[in-house]
């Protein structure tokens, strides 16, 4: 993956976690304590999880520069 590619994923990662705040404040008068206890899956919090592994795939491919 060249420097191209890696600031194309960094910009797109930076536009989904800016879209991610924002449906999280709308979510937040619905998202429940289960969700804290995370005992089920509700769609923001594995949007929130698939967050987490793209910043760390992002990460890796910086490192690895």
């Amino acid at each position: 993956m060249d420097r191209n590619e890696v600031a194309k994923w960094k910009e797109f990662h930076e536009r989904f976690r800016l879209s991610m705040a924002v449906y999280e404040n709308d979510m937040s008068v619905i998202h429940t304590n289960r969700c804290k206890e995370k005992t089920h899956r509700c769609k923001l919090c594995m949007a929130k999880a698939k967050l987490l592994v793209l910043t760390e795939e992002i990460k890796e491919l910086v490192e690895q520069m």
